[in-house]
């Protein structure tokens, strides 16, 4: 089989009418004809095959293959407005330099194959590779308007499918940072008696800086929710590609209304819920507050405090800093923080009509579904600003929005 598929990627590189071929007609005749399949339907067949599900080398070899054959397909016009015959002048063109103009099939792909291959983004064998891989087969095969649609709802199942198992992770991350808060809590309390003997109060105790229990609480990165901030950019980027207004705007929040209603549909606000309350446990690792503080805190508090200093100083909330604010333990919320990011940010735009906003900035009145976006940022301004600090590039990506939002 690996050699098969070797031999099919050595064609495909060495004549580009084979991919052509391949994308409508296939090698081998079957009885009946109608039953027929393409050699690029014959090929994903294979993504169901164990062979290639369970050793990630066979599935970036196939999906090499794929991507290679389906390459004419990106030659496609976007839109039916650019469906225009090939000038004369261009046909000479080609004729003076032996070459010629061929007709690319707009080949459509039944759904159960385009599940096989967007089911792919949820398996753990799933690396960077195979990722950027599967996302450049999608964006092509998506050219063709009846597979658009069927990748779209395919892409949103997997969001789907990884938002619930992020928040099965953030459950259990959730209760063992709930356990390390509780145990700072008690020795602080053990080494700040109220009431002692003046031998006690001589005697030298152990006293634990705020923040310095996060250190002692590491997490790995759940994979499920980094594969959703993954799936979350692709589907973004898909939305984005037939609307001359999301090439223009390069500045700009914007998106389409169709993945405004994906969005609403998946419904990731258990997930956020799940994010929010475990970054209110990181403050009270990291020694923003107190869980007494969190329990007590006036939604009004805060408002007036001080934004982060441009040195990377120690953040202050009331008395409260920040004393690790590299630390992995705030870093590991990193992807589920960039997929809130990427899914409130395209749910929040500019309302019809109005133009009166710039590209670099949008109004708070202009914007649909930002309350969330300015609640989570509000309640977590101390988290992100000691973020971006540590890692700039976020506002360039994935935390674009808090320059593009004013506060």
């Amino acid at each position: 089989a690996s050699r098969l598929v070797d031999t099919l990627q050595q064609l495909c590189k060495i004549s580009p009418r084979f991919c052509v071929h391949s994308l409508a007609t296939n090698l081998v005749s079957v009885d009946p004809p109608e039953k027929q399949n393409t050699c690029l339907e014959s090929m994903m067949d294979l993504l169901q095959r164990p062979r290639f599900l369970r050793n990630s080398a066979s599935l970036d070899q196939l999906l090499s293959l794929l991507e290679t054959v389906v390459a004419p397909l990106s030659y496609l016009p976007r839109g039916a407005e650019e469906d225009d015959s090939v000038p004369q002048k261009e046909l000479d063109a080609a004729a003076a330099t032996s070459k010629e103009w061929t007709e690319i099939p707009p080949t459509v792909i039944s759904q159960e194959r385009l599940q096989s291959l967007c089911s792919i983004l949820r398996m753990e064998s799933c690396r960077e590779s195979a990722f950027a891989k599967v996302n450049t087969v999608l964006r092509r095969l998506c050219r063709v308007e009846s597979n658009r649609r069927h990748v779209l709802a395919e892409l949103a199942s997997v969001a789907h499918s990884l938002g619930e198992d992020a928040i099965r992770d953030l459950k259990g991350v959730k209760i063992r940072m709930h356990e390390a808060a509780s145990q700072q809590k008690t020795t602080s309390d053990q080494s700040n008696p109220t009431k002692e003997s003046p031998e006690k109060l001589s005697e030298p105790t152990s006293v634990e800086s705020p923040g310095k229990m996060s250190s002692s609480v590491t997490f790995s990165t759940s994979t499920s929710e980094l594969k959703l901030l993954r799936v979350l950019q692709t589907l973004q980027s898909m939305c984005a590609d037939n609307t001359e207004e999301a090439q223009g705007k390069k500045d700009g929040v914007y998106v389409t209304e169709e993945l405004i209603h994906l969005l609403r549909q998946l419904d990731f606000g258990a997930l956020w819920d799940e994010l929010s309350s475990c970054l209110k446990i990181v403050q009270v690792l990291e020694g923003v507050s107190t869980i007494s503080d969190r329990s007590e805190k006036n939604p009004d508090e805060g408002e007036g405090q001080d934004e982060a200093s441009a040195e990377g100083e120690a953040e202050v909330a009331g008395n409260k800093k920040l004393r690790n604010s590299s630390a992995g333990l705030l870093t590991r919320f990193l992807p589920s923080i960039e997929a809130f990011f990427v899914a409130t940010a395209s749910t929040t735009r500019p309302k019809d009509g109005d133009k009166s906003t710039g590209g670099h900035e949008a109004s708070l009145d202009n914007i649909v579904g930002a309350d969330r976006l300015i609640d989570f940022v509000g309640d977590n301004k101390i988290l992100l600003n000691a973020l971006v600090r540590n890692n700039p590039g976020l506002l360039d990506r994935g935390m674009r929005a808090l320059v593009q939002v004013p506060r």
